[in-house]
């Protein structure tokens, strides 16, 4: 193979090899966001090849995933999904404050998490995606007038809150979630 069709094969959405690289790629983040979540929630594994092996007893792969991490640690407080969002930074800030219907974050979001069959307004979740180079997250762990207690005072969150729906969805960056959330899931 030449270089120039490696790169073309790489880039190129219609190649034969893009529905592999795009499976490679999603497990790949799927893998990265669970080591941050357990990094950031204060948990040190003694060894990440246990958990890889847990894994692979489990479900056959060999990285970590949200499916199995899902069913491994039902005591999370909700299920942990991601994706990326694609032109996610190109949203300007004045977008952020249209109404949910019309806010173009909510519907990428809601539109994700169509993808892994959950309800927004009934299931709660904790949907991780990339902005820039920060893990950000929505999340529904709370219902409306709860908060998560903060570590520290820098805690700042983003909610929208949907018509009929009871719990609102608070957007902001996954390491405040996580410091906020602790480790007490984990514990056996």
């Amino acid at each position: 193979m030449s270089r120039d069709d490696f790169f073309d094969n790489l880039f190129n959405e219609g190649a034969p090899a893009a529905e592999d690289i795009k499976l490679l790629r999603q497990q790949a983040y799927e893998e990265r966001v669970i080591k941050y979540v357990f990094t950031e929630c204060g948990i040190k594994p003694s060894s990440w090849g246990k958990l890889a092996v847990a894994c692979r007893a489990a479900t056959g792969q060999t990285k970590l995933h949200f499916d199995w991490f899902n069913g491994a640690y039902r005591r999370f407080p909700g299920k942990l999904v991601g994706k990326r969002i694609p032109y996610i930074h190109g949203i300007r800030l004045p977008e952020l404050f249209k109404p949910a219907i019309k806010n173009k974050l909510v519907k990428a979001i809601t539109k994700r998490l169509a993808d892994f069959e959950l309800d927004p307004g009934q299931d709660p979740y904790v949907f991780v995606f990339p902005l820039i180079k920060t893990k950000m997250c929505a999340h529904s762990l709370l219902t409306a007038g709860q908060e998560l207690p903060a570590k520290d005072d820098s805690r700042f969150q983003f909610v929208l809150h949907i018509g009929g729906v009871k719990r609102p969805m608070y957007i902001e960056p996954l390491k405040n979630l996580c410091r906020a959330i602790g480790e007490q899931w984990a514990v056996e």
